[in-house]
């Protein structure tokens, strides 16, 4: 491991500490608190961002959360989620783009999937529940993207904000 990855894992460490058991973190001084959402927003990956964040909105109002937070989450899809959109914001042949949404793992999905991208569309998948690797190798046939973030509404409406799919697909049960 290379000392630049070992330096990353390092602040990905302390911050997740400093998130998770709010050890010396900065919940008083509205300047330092936004410093470590914009290194959090800067330097964590979506399944870890999703880790820490119930423990920071525990120790906050939901006043503060919508202040210091929020802004944040924007910053972290404009950057660390900004190939996913790219990607499907990307013109395509007829302009055929599906995004799939779902909060479990379901067969259905795919076999739609299947045939939209036998049929000339790219699909792109948006997982708000984790699952094993091997259920991921499974999905990958039939999506061009899987994004797995764990069920949190802020940042999924974040996300959706700058995703021009033509056509979205959403699990019943993640709207109910």
């Amino acid at each position: 491991m290379g000392s630049e990855e070992s330096a990353a894992d390092d602040k990905i460490e302390r911050l997740y500490e400093e998130f998770a058991f709010g050890q010396q973190f900065p919940v008083a001084d509205e300047a330092a608190l936004r410093a470590v959402m914009r290194e959090a927003a800067d330097a964590l990956s979506v399944d870890q961002l999703m880790e820490v964040l119930p423990p920071l909105f525990n120790l906050l109002s939901r006043d503060r959360c919508q202040a210091v937070v929020q802004p944040y989450l924007g910053r972290y899809v404009d950057g660390q989620l900004a190939p996913f959109v790219e990607l499907v914001n990307a013109p395509s042949p007829g302009g055929k783009r599906v995004v799939f949404i779902t909060a479990e793992i379901n067969y259905k999905l795919y076999r739609e999937a299947l045939y939209l991208r036998r049929n000339g569309h790219r699909t792109f998948l948006i997982s708000l529940v984790d699952y094993g690797p091997e259920i991921q190798r499974s999905f990958e046939p039939a999506f061009d993207v899987c994004l797995k973030m764990q069920f949190n509404l802020n940042l999924l409406g974040r996300l959706l904000d700058r995703l021009r799919p033509i056509t979205w697909w959403a699990i019943r049960s993640l709207l109910s």
